[in-house]
């Protein structure tokens, strides 16, 4: 009697292992898919828990105005700065740190020339007439290279900025907003768009 008891409280407890299990072991691997992104400005990123739907867990920004992230755990860059997203799962959190850069704004960095007054210059007496020097023939100015040739850009018609195409921005660019063009630098300048910061140093 008393071993038939024991394997029926054997079978029970093999049986809640059984149970408990397979969510405990779903819970030791659940793992954010990034940790920290980098993101230009009006680019996405789909983050995702482990293997659980976007829509299985709670997403959440520590700042919006940075980034925003949809209910199914789509983050969307909007202006410089750092946010925290945050994936809430069975209580447990899981954050991902994103960075969002903008390639194309002006270098806070560049200060502008300021002009300092300098003393007038004091008069002095008109210098003695001397035989004038025979006149000398000034050579032609070489035209620049970059007025024949044509070079292709990488264009970002909506922040209105031109890239060389080895440019590190041009990866972070958002695909909607990226166009690429054979031209040179004065036409690109004439139609509108301004050379970036980076690769136009």
């Amino acid at each position: 009697m008393k071993t038939l008891r024991r394997s029926s409280l054997l079978l029970v407890f093999c049986f809640v292992v059984s149970l408990f299990s397979p969510v405990s072991a779903e819970a030791a691997v659940l793992k954010m898919n990034k940790a920290k992104a980098i993101l230009e400005v009006d680019a996405t990123l789909k983050l995702k828990l482990g293997s659980l739907e976007g829509t299985e867990s709670k997403w959440s920004s520590s700042d919006k105005k940075v980034a925003s992230v949809s209910k199914t755990g789509t983050v969307t860059a909007k202006s410089e700065g750092t946010a925290t997203i945050t994936a809430t799962y069975d209580s447990k959190k899981y954050t991902c740190k994103v960075t969002v850069v903008d390639s194309n704004k002006e270098d806070s960095s560049e200060s502008k020339t300021v002009l300092t007054p300098t003393a007038a210059a004091t008069p002095t007496a008109a210098p003695k007439p001397t035989k004038t020097p025979a006149p000398t023939v000034t050579p032609k100015p070489t035209p620049i290279p970059e007025a024949k040739n044509t070079t292709t850009y990488i264009l970002n018609i909506s922040s209105k900025i031109f890239h060389k195409t080895w440019c590190s921005s041009v990866k972070l660019m958002k695909d909607s907003n990226k166009r690429s063009l054979e031209s040179t630098y004065a036409e690109m300048v004439s139609k509108g768009y301004s050379p970036c910061k980076k690769c136009f140093q």
